[in-house]
């Protein structure tokens, strides 16, 4: 599922342990790890930006970035990173002629998070069916729109965890490759985040307005409002030319 294998199992367990969690003492929750990770992506993000994409201005960069590693797109990732198992159905009766059908069973990285919060329970929900509806919508946008899907993605409203379990995960991955580089950013392209990236960064005709931040900042607030959600801005932007 992470394309990471790892070494000392209680820093993963770390990193999906949520700040509710209080049935062991073993590990801590994870917001140091996320701490560590946000750091990380956010070097990987600009340096990938900056050696692939020379010709990107410095505002372009920035605003590239800020598309990349908001909480509400990065929890977009985190739902649909899943681990697909197959499965033997048994035969319900003598007429299946005791052949047996192989299914899948989908299993999101967001499911094995530890916490002690009944809330979070509804919450997921909520969440897992806006992004049960909204999940088609958004992949088209970024598979082939010009445009970031901002509005849409804040429609999706999905509690913080989802995008800090992303960043968690990165910092455990950091921490148990010795400092890796190269592994976390393994983990970026096995949840398509690299891939987003480049398909932004590298359009033919980018212009400003494809992911520009400021222009979509009120509309995100928007569409907010709409769902009863209050959405802070994450990242700090410089004022446009």
């Amino acid at each position: 599922m992470l394309a990471f294998k790892f070494q000392n199992r209680a820093l993963i367990w770390e990193a999906l342990t949520h700040p509710s969690w209080q049935r062991d003492n073993t590990t801590g929750s994870y917001q140091r790890l996320e701490f560590l990770g946000d750091a990380v992506l956010d070097f990987l993000v600009s340096k990938n930006l900056y050696n692939r994409h020379p010709k990107l201005a410095e505002g372009q960069m920035t605003e590239l970035r800020a598309a990349t590693v908001n909480a509400d797109f990065l929890a977009f990732l985190c739902m649909e990173l899943t681990l697909t198992e197959p499965r033997c159905s048994k035969p319900s009766s003598i007429l299946d002629d005791f052949e047996t059908s192989i299914l899948s069973k989908n299993t999101s990285l967001w499911m094995f998070m530890r916490h002690d919060a009944p809330e979070i329970i509804k919450s997921q929900a909520s969440c897992s069916e806006r992004y049960r509806i909204l999940r088609d919508k958004i992949k088209r946008n970024l598979d082939n729109d010009v445009s970031y899907p901002w509005a849409t993605l804040a429609q999706l409203a999905p509690p913080k965890f989802y995008s800090d379990i992303i960043e968690s995960t990165i910092g455990a991955i950091f921490i148990d490759s010795g400092g890796c580089i190269d592994a976390c950013e393994q983990f970026l392209e096995r949840i398509n985040l690299i891939a987003y990236l480049e398909r932004f960064a590298g359009q033919k005709e980018w212009t400003r307005d494809s992911v520009a931040v400021t222009i979509h900042t009120s509309a995100v607030r928007a569409v907010a409002a709409l769902v009863g959600r209050h959405v802070p801005i994450r990242r700090r932007f410089r004022k446009r030319d």
